[in-house]
């Protein structure tokens, strides 16, 4: 449910391997959405953002951004000015690529 996460806004940024159960995982993230952005993994087997597009609803506030680093910012950059909070989601490969994007590196238990 949406007041899981918060009162604040969610910008969703989505993206998928095509072997994963994205058809229905989409709607889901789009209904915690305020904003969705469409990106694609650099892997082959990613889902394009055409096809992600074809899927999403036409009353959804979207963008489609295929190259993941300018996804990322966009999705930064709205989750800042609208005190947001930032889902990264569609499959670990997105997750992943984003991690390596942003200079993150979730096992680094430093202090």
């Amino acid at each position: 449910q949406k007041s899981d996460f918060s009162k604040r806004p969610v910008i969703v940024l989505f993206g998928s391997l095509a072997d994963k159960n994205w058809i229905k995982m989409l709607p889901l993230a789009e209904s915690l959405a305020s904003h969705i952005v469409l990106t694609m993994p650099s892997d082959s087997r990613a889902v394009s953002t055409a096809m992600l597009a074809e899927h999403i609803s036409k009353d959804s506030s979207t963008q489609v951004v295929a190259d993941l680093s300018e996804a990322l910012q966009i999705g930064i950059s709205l989750a800042r000015n609208q005190n947001s909070l930032l889902l990264l989601t569609g499959s670990l490969a997105l997750i992943g690529e984003s991690f390596e994007h942003l200079n993150l590196n979730p096992f680094n238990r430093q202090s």
